[in-house]
């Protein structure tokens, strides 16, 4: 039978457990059991409840960044020494995939959904689109092969809405924390072995299914699947399996974007300010969905949760007094048309962010290989 546990006590448990199961996903109910020190039956009822109340989504964490390496290295496979000079690296340029975000101004009127989604088609560029309250009316965020796609993507995009003249700005991002789940279509794009291919797709689809269920659909052995999955994980593709919310906790979802006006005044605040980003990793649940370093114009972007529009004005103002040097300003997501948000509770230990303040020895040095 189920332990009962006081309200107090038990809303504790699920934040733990949301924790874990951001970090990795594929958790199992046992060692929730040991870490929590309660009753496997009692983890099986939080989990459920869980689950239902905030909507779990598992999925996969998929590292962009190092697809291009073993795109390369699957090319190169097929070539000798001298078929990958002449014929491999003449495609590096279009091995791997970048990060964008699309900011879409609508000057005579925002088109109805329906038409919006039409006008995307089948493309696989975009992960998330989400209508805006703001000075921008739509916010995309893309993946594609190079800049030239993305922009063809959005050239093509405004032909296809000739009838709203379109203002657009595209922003290249750099580094990031956090996630959005990305969408299969642009999953089968991906130039690597298909067992890989295989495991990503099934593990987007559902991040805690079991592996002999993928071997089964894509008609692998287990241990071949099991091999692969250790190696998409030492590789990097494979970040880990972690959860996003369909129904989160706090409702109330906003872009905030931050102009660098001078860069020595904000870089000599910046450090202070992420390490205490990094230390809300032990408050209730945090406010940090996706963060990125973007270019043109140069600074940096937020995808954040609250409970309410009165406490992003407390958060942007206590930004203003933290960092220097820069300019701000935010936008209301209203709706989410395509994709999800990759909102969850995680903590900031595994994060690059951490791991750059390690290198500066601003925080204590952390072992992350006990998950």
């Amino acid at each position: 039978m189920p332990k009962i546990i006081e309200p107090e006590k038990r809303q504790k448990f699920k934040i733990q457990m949301l924790k874990m199961l951001g970090v990795n996903a594929r958790i199992s109910n046992n060692d929730l059991a040991k870490s929590l020190g309660i009753p496997k039956s009692t983890v099986q009822k939080l989990f459920k409840e869980l689950v239902k109340e905030r909507d779990l989504h598992f999925t996969a964490e998929i590292g962009i960044e190092e697809l291009w390496r073993w795109e390369f290295v699957k090319q190169a496979r097929t070539y000798n020494k001298k078929g990958i000079l002449e014929n491999v690296i003449d495609q590096l340029p279009e091995l791997g995939f970048g990060e964008f975000l699309i900011l879409l101004k609508f000057i005579d009127g925002f088109p109805e959904n329906e038409d919006l989604v039409k006008a995307f088609g089948n493309s696989y560029i975009p992960q998330f689109i989400g209508r805006l309250h703001g000075d921008y009316d739509l916010i995309i965020y893309a993946i594609a092969r190079n800049y030239d796609e993305v922009n063809k993507f959005v050239i093509n995009l405004t032909k296809s809405l000739e009838k709203s003249k379109i203002i657009s700005e595209l922003l290249n991002i750099r580094r990031t924390y956090g996630f959005f789940p990305l969408r299969k279509q642009l999953v089968k794009e991906f130039s690597i072995p298909d067992t890989y291919e295989h495991i990503l797709l099934g593990l987007n689809e559902d991040g805690r299914i079991e592996f002999s269920k993928i071997g089964r659909k894509f008609k692998h052995g287990l241990p071949h699947t099991l091999y692969a999955h250790v190696r998409l994980l030492e590789t990097g593709i494979l970040r880990r399996a972690t959860y996003y919310e369909g129904r989160p906790e706090k409702v109330f979802s906003a872009v905030i974007q931050i102009k660098i006006l001078n860069e020595a005044s904000y870089l000599s605040t910046r450090n202070k300010w992420l390490l205490d980003m990094v230390k809300s990793y032990d408050q209730i649940h945090t406010e940090y969905t996706f963060i990125c370093d973007i270019s043109n114009p140069q600074g940096m972007l937020f995808f954040m949760n609250f409970d309410s529009g009165e406490i992003v004005d407390n958060f942007i103002e206590k930004l203003r007094n933290e960092l220097s040097g820069i300019e701000i300003r935010y936008f209301v997501i209203t709706k989410v048309l395509i994709g999800a948000l990759g909102i969850r509770d995680f903590d900031m230990k595994y994060t690059k962010q951490y791991v750059g303040l390690e290198s500066d020895k601003l925080v204590p040095k952390f072992n992350r290989s006990n998950r």
